[in-house]
């Protein structure tokens, strides 16, 4: 694992997983391909995934499983608060070319440390349902997530986040923040109009709540050469919605952009201050004092001396607007 500057995580690590490809408007600039090329030029990644244009569309993954064995459960142990692992920072451990039994296979690793919460964003939430059910419902130590950056993003992402099965918090990250994203109406409605409140789990015409939903938003701006500005009114917008929803919201940065031409009240530089204060808030939803477990199968918290047997099925996924 490697220590990491991202405020809303602990760690990163790389389980094994080297390239990607772009699929979406947020790849333009993609970080990871920047950091992946200085990493070739080092001799400490793959040649044969990135190239001066960036990724080749070519995935490559551990061969050596002892390595894996060594990076996810040789992970250090922590006394105290528990620790998030952002998994695959540099790529996306959902990508297509990726069997999914060996996406279940890395899960499988991770559910053994259940000292650490794994954070595994993906630009291919349509994959979260088969990954889900290949591990017979994703562990509560795993949190899934998808990485948005506008309304069209967000509607093609967020449907199958909510249909995988999972004990975790699903999570959205709006990062980069390229346009407004309206949470509680997902999918294009479709014939009849329909879409899908994903903040408080219900369609967004209906007061019959309690579906499968997010349970934490981090919004940013782009960072980086050729940055795109994030409109302020994006960003407010998300934060009112998770206040009226009652959902975690976690502002990371403004970005590279300052006082924007384009948006003239966005503040300066890599600023962290919505509205003058932080907006740092994260799911409260594991054991952070010594002597308390988490339950894997049920979730709940329960004294590590006394036996514990539950009867809860996993928060199963729903159907929503696609």
């Amino acid at each position: 694992m490697n220590q990491t500057t991202i405020p809303w995580c602990d760690y990163t690590l790389n389980p094994g997983v080297y390239g990607c490809s772009p699929c979406s408007d947020g790849c333009t600039h993609c970080y990871a391909a920047r950091m992946a090329r200085r990493l070739v030029a080092m001799g400490r990644y793959p040649a044969e995934v990135v190239d001066e244009d960036g990724w080749t569309g070519k995935v490559v993954t551990e061969g050596d499983w002892s390595k894996v064995d060594r990076r996810i459960l040789g992970a250090p142990t922590h006394r105290g608060r528990r620790r998030r692992v952002f998994v695959t920072s540099m790529g996306d451990l959902l990508h297509e070319d990726l069997a999914v039994l060996r996406v279940e296979s890395f899960i499988a690793r991770m559910k053994v440390r259940a000292d650490i919460d794994w954070l595994i964003l993906t630009k291919r939430g349509y994959r979260w349902p088969e990954v889900s059910e290949a591990c017979g419902g994703l562990p509560a130590n795993i949190w899934p997530g998808v990485s948005v950056c506008n309304q069209a993003d967000a509607d093609q992402q967020i449907p199958g986040l909510l249909r995988a099965d999972a004990w975790g918090p699903r999570w959205v990250s709006c990062e980069p923040l390229l346009g407004p994203v309206d949470l509680t109406r997902i999918g294009d409605g479709g014939e009849l109009g329909v879409t899908y409140n994903a903040l408080q789990g219900g369609l967004t015409c209906s007061t019959d709540l309690g579906g499968p939903r997010l349970s934490w938003v981090i919004v940013g701006g782009e960072s980086g050469p050729g940055a795109r500005p994030m409109d302020p009114a994006s960003a407010r917008s998300l934060r009112d919605q998770t206040w009226t929803a009652g959902v975690p919201f976690f502002f990371k940065s403004w970005g590279r952009w300052g006082c924007s031409p384009i948006f003239p009240g966005a503040p300066r530089n890599d600023g962290h201050l919505l509205d003058g204060r932080e907006w740092r808030e994260v799911p409260l939803c594991s054991a952070t004092d010594e002597g308390l477990l988490r339950c894997l199968d049920c979730g709940c918290i329960y004294v590590e001396d006394e036996d514990h047997h539950c009867d809860r099925a996993p928060d199963a996924g729903g159907e929503v607007p696609s």
